[in-house]
């Protein structure tokens, strides 16, 4: 549901039986009742107080009854952290922030056993300028079989783009803490973690970072680009399903949705999208196919045949007969699609574009390979204008091109587009993003087919060096490449005692 009175009602309700027997923090709920304006949800989170606990509780356990009851206000936290951010001043400036805490062994090696690697953080998570605040939380703390005790050391680049953050020192009721807090999906790169003697704690150094394709802001960003009058409800739907992975849990949060909301409501198209994309997601076609439809009847009734909310609709369910082998149908709705991008957008435009990467893949696949090519070559000309350089629709495209000339028996163009992808993903993904294993994976394949064993080995030596000198020798890709290299050398038939290390 929207941001209502109900919503925030119904939170409130849950939260007075949870602390029916403490008078202190019932008293805050009702202060909350009265008082709460969304321009007041960091001031809450800061302070100690029902709200604080239970919504950390809610993130930390995945808790979707609980996440449910809270979505209204961590709608509000999430959308003041980004107004926040977006105030700050954007230089080159890198500064350091730090967080005590103590967190269960099994987390913690966890995290040593992902060193050089992203991690997205679930909750919200604050941390201080002052590194004496920071160890303020732990002093006195001492490890034990179950917990450790470490002082997260965390550097920041201020002209991030992806990372939401803000100074909340002004919101706090506690002065001074000179506290920085960061929104859900925030992204971090594991730099190190070692024992510092001298503090008698562990320290772990990590990086925010840009990298990865995890916060909430690139999911709205990859869906179709005029629809920009997604409810708040939905992306937070959409926060379970693609940051958290919680497929099973975000499908019961949209199908409460459904339940809680009026037939008439503008939301509900959209839930059935949601729900349709999580049954796509688990190889569920059919069921997808039922609710792709039930967005489509509701946006007929209540739009026109040219509007962008009925090419979304088209587009889905091309989609899920591509998925389901049913080329001729999914060719009749992306050229539907089509049509109603080339009334709405006469020049250049990134929905265009992905409807004739969709056509050209649907060629493609029914084995014409021509036509494919004749739509992927001029997708990727106009995203060639539209984008920079080095992003991952043109990689993707790049890639698309590739495929079609391996189709066609024409290895060495098929090379030449591969790698070209494979040098961009190189810049923008993370280090252990899958699409960098799948694309190794594919060029050596396609080497040997030619039956080139020399150069598919030569390849995969020359990335071995190369990733060596930026990741652990124990890191998944590195160890892959060895496994990688080890058969190929198998094929040609020249055991490499060098590399017996995988």
């Amino acid at each position: 549901m929207p941001q209502t009175e109900d919503s925030k009602h119904e939170m409130l309700n849950k939260c007075s039986d949870y602390y029916r027997t403490n008078q202190v923090e019932l008293k805050k709920i009702e202060l909350f009742r009265n008082n709460y304006t969304s321009d007041k949800a960091i001031e809450w989170y800061t302070c100690d107080s029902f709200i604080y606990r239970l919504l950390n509780k809610a993130l930390r356990t995945e808790d979707i009854d609980l996440l449910y009851l809270f979505r209204f206000y961590i709608i509000d936290l999430c959308s003041q952290i980004e107004q926040e951010s977006k105030r700050k001043v954007i230089d080159t400036e890198t500064f350091t922030l730090y967080r005590g805490q103590q967190i269960s062994t099994d987390e913690f090696n966890k995290l040593k056993a992902n060193v050089g690697v992203l991690i997205s953080i679930n909750g919200f998570f604050s941390t201080s300028r002052d590194m004496s605040i920071a160890q303020g939380f732990i002093a006195g703390a001492n490890d034990t079989d179950y917990m450790k005790t470490v002082l997260f050391e965390i550097k920041v680049q201020s002209n991030l783009e992806k990372v939401m953050f803000a100074d909340v020192d002004q919101y706090s009721r506690i002065q001074g803490e000179q506290e920085v807090l960061f929104s859900v999906g925030a992204v971090f790169k594991i730099d190190n973690i070692q024992f510092d003697l001298y503090l008698q704690l562990w320290k772990i150094a990590m990086t925010a970072t840009d990298d990865g394709l995890t916060n909430i802001q690139n999911y709205v960003n990859s869906i179709r680009q005029e629809i920009d009058d997604i409810s708040p409800s939905i992306l937070f739907g959409a926060l379970l399903f693609n940051e958290m992975g919680q497929i099973d849990k975000a499908e019961k949060y949209f199908n409460m949705l459904l339940k809680t909301l009026p037939r008439d409501h503008p939301d509900v198209p959209d839930a059935y999208d949601q729900i349709a994309n999580i049954f796509a997601e688990q190889g569920k076609l059919n069921m997808a196919l039922e609710n792709y439809t039930h967005a489509y009847e509701i946006r007929q009734v209540r739009f026109l045949n040219d509007d962008i909310h009925i090419a979304n609709s088209l587009h889905n369910l091309g989609f899920i007969h591509k998925q389901k082998g049913e080329y001729d149908k999914a060719m009749d709705y992306y050229r539907k699609v089509l049509a109603i991008d080339e009334k709405n957008y006469p020049n250049d435009h990134a929905n265009k574009t992905h409807t004739m990467i969709c056509i050209g893949m649907v060629y493609n696949l029914n084995k014409e390979y021509d036509f494919a090519l004749d739509y992927m070559m001029k997708s990727y000309e106009m995203y060639k204008r539209l984008l920079p350089y080095q992003h991952p629709y043109i990689s993707s495209t790049l890639w698309n091109i590739g495929e079609v000339y391996k189709n066609k028996l024409e290895y060495d163009c098929a090379l030449e587009f591969y790698h070209s992808a494979l040098e961009m993903n190189e810049k923008i993904l993370p280090n252990d993003h899958p699409d960098l294993k799948k694309n190794l994976d594919q060029i050596t394949e396609l080497y040997t087919e030619k039956g080139d064993y020399a150069q598919a080995l030569n390849y995969c030596q020359e990335k071995l060096t190369i990733l060596r000198s930026v990741l652990e020798e124990n890191h998944p890709r590195i160890v892959h490449i060895l496994m990688k290299i080890n058969d190929l050398a198998e094929l040609s038939n020249g055991g490499l005692d060098q590399y017996s290390s995988a």
